[in-house]
């Protein structure tokens, strides 16, 4: 019995730990933007990835570095991309590596 309180103080623990309800909702805002993003919804998706963006998410950071450098949902601007993909390859992004050293999928 003792045992089984244990393991019910474990899990309730767990299920109210906020860093992981933190990750939960950072994957769900992500998946969010991306699809936002990839129907074309650039201003949505400007909303829900910058704030994740900002606070070092390399996939979101990608996508807004894409978006200053096709001009979607912003202003167009080639120095936001760059600083935003550079954050991106900082922080393990491969595409955003290969972004940066293509120079860039420029008006594709």
């Amino acid at each position: 019995m003792l045992r089984l309180c244990f393991a019910l103080a474990v899990l309730i623990l767990a299920a109210c730990d906020p860093g992981a309800r933190s990750t939960e909702e950072t994957a769900h805002l992500y998946q969010l933007g991306s699809a936002a993003h990839t129907q074309g919804e650039h201003s949505r998706a400007f909303a829900i990835l910058e704030p994740l963006a900002k606070k070092g998410h390399a996939g979101a950071q990608l996508i807004i570095g894409d978006m200053y450098n096709r001009g979607e949902g912003v202003e167009q601007d080639r120095a936001m991309a760059v600083m935003w993909f550079r954050r991106s390859a900082e922080n393990g992004n491969a595409e955003a590596y290969d972004m940066l050293g293509q120079g860039m999928r420029f008006n594709d």
